[in-house]
Parts: structure tokens; C-alpha cells; sequence
């Protein structure tokens, strides 16, 4: 059937984005730590934003009560999305253990600051580096470990709160990229594994919107919604569409 072909393509997103945070996930807190010595906790502020922003993120009440297979898979997946998101501004709060460090840099052209945050769990060590600029935050997790040293996350937000993006490395190679924006009260995010990506797209004011999987860099199959709940699947490869 068309739907469980559909369920596994969408399915392989959700299993490599789970994997790829598990580990980062798993050692960091939700707390600062009292001896910190900066003036300002940047680690505060990077990111938190496109959580909430996420978060306000609703379907139209019809389609998330809907038992149509594919309208549920359109409620299935925004849950997952949403709950990731969740998990991944865990990410950018440091533990209670981190140790903090501040330093700041100013020239005629511009002024910077970098903050640094190091912690140890499970006989890894992470190093957790924003540099703030005029007009973005630039982020980056080392992580020391028996297995691999080197880079494991690296990205940056814009202040305005507009774009962001992360790229996930697997032994220095770039393996997940993820990019949320949020203009016009429309927000999207976007996951990209090795050419595959799936892009989800929101209209915060009437809650309409779509999900697009791409394979290869081709587009396979695509869910629109209208924001009285109703709404399409189309598989492009097959050129069918079914309403829902």
C-alpha cells in the first residue's frame, strides 16, 4: 500500500535524527552552574528561540483528530518534530558541572566574544564554544572520547531570529544538516541525511501548511494541509494524488 511505503520513508528520517543526538543528549542538564564566571550566559540564548518558536507550531484541530491514514501520518510526524525539538534545545543548555570561561575581543571593524563551556560524562569530554558577532551566534561542540576526538556539531542563529543552521558530524565528515527559519510568521525546518531531506512548513496564524520528502534530491511524495484540516498526499513518482 501506498501509506506504508510512505510510513518508511518518513520513518528513516526520524530513526537517523534520533541516533545522531543520543549521545549529546544523554549528557547534558538543565541547569547553570553556580560558579560561573561570565557576565552574560550565552548558552541562555542560542537557540531558545526557534524552541518556542517550534513549539507554537499547531495543526488544525480536524486534521490531528482525523483517522485518515495519511492525515494521521501528517499528526504522527509533527508530534515526533516537535518533540525532537524539544529534546534538541537540551543540547544547548550546558550541565551543572560545566566549567565556563569568557573572552571578549574588540577591533575598529568589529567586537566579539566567546564563551566556552567544558564538562565530562560517560569518559567523554565535551567543549561547547559561542562566539557572538554583530549579527549572529556561532556555535560548536568538540568532543574528546576513546572512540573519536574532534568535531561533532558545529552551526550558528541569527539574532534576529530568523535562520539557523546545524551540521551534525560522523568522525569529522558532515553527516546531518538542519535548518529552521522563521519569516513572516511561516516556520519551517529542514533535515538533510546524505541527499535525502524531509522539509516541514507551518503558517503560525492559521496552522496550514506541508511536508516534502526528497530522496537523491528528487522530491517523492509531498502532504499539504489547508487550515480547515483538509488536505492532500501526493506520491511525485507515481503522480497520484489522494485527498484527505
Amino acid at each position: 500500500m501506498k501509506i506504508i511505503k510512505t510510513m518508511k520513508k518518513l520513518l528513516k528520517f526520524n530513526t537517523i535524527v534520533l541516533f545522531s543526538i543520543t549521545m549529546l543528549l544523554m549528557s547534558c542538564g538543565n541547569s547553570k552552574s553556580e560558579d560561573e564566571i561570565i557576565e552574560q550566559n550565552l548558552s541562555e540564548i542560542v537557540m531558545q528561540d526557534f524552541a518556542t518558536t517550534i513549539n507554537s507550531i499547531q495543526l488544525p484541530k480536524s486534521l490531528a483528530q482525523s483517522s485518515d491514514p495519511y492525515a494521521s501520518q501528517v499528526s504522527f510526524q509533527m508530534q515526533f518534530f516537535k518533540g525532537f525539538t524539544a529534546a534538541f534545545a537540551n543540547l544547548f543548555t550546558v550541565p551543572e558541572n560545566a566549567l565556563a570561561a569568557k573572552k571578549g575581543s574588540k577591533t575598529l571593524s568589529k567586537s566579539t566574544t566567546t564563551q566556552t563551556y567544558t564538562w565530562s560524562s560517560e569518559g567523554i569530554t565535551f567543549n561547547y564554544k559561542i562566539t557572538e558577532e554583530s549579527d549572529r551566534y556561532i556555535f560548536a561542540y568538540d568532543i574528546v572520547s576513546q572512540t573519536y576526538t574532534g568535531s561533532y556539531l558545529n552551526g550558528y542563529q541569527l539574532k534576529d531570529g530568523s535562520v539557523a543552521e546545524i551540521n551534525f558530524l560522523n568522525n569529522g565528515e558532515d553527516y546531518l544538516k538542519l535548518k529552521w527559519t522563521n519569516l513572516d510568521d511561516v516556520a519551517k525546518m529542514e533535515m538533510d541525511v546524505n541527499g535525502s531531506k524531509l522539509l516541514i512548513e507551518s503558517n503560525l496564524n492559521n496552522n496550514s501548511g506541508s511536508m516534502k520528502v526528497y530522496e537523491e534530491g528528487v522530491l517523492t511524495s509531498s502532504f499539504v494541509w489547508n487550515e480547515d484540516g483538509s488536505g492532500s498526499y501526493t506520491d511525485h513518482i507515481e503522480n497520484q494524488t489522494f485527498a484527505f
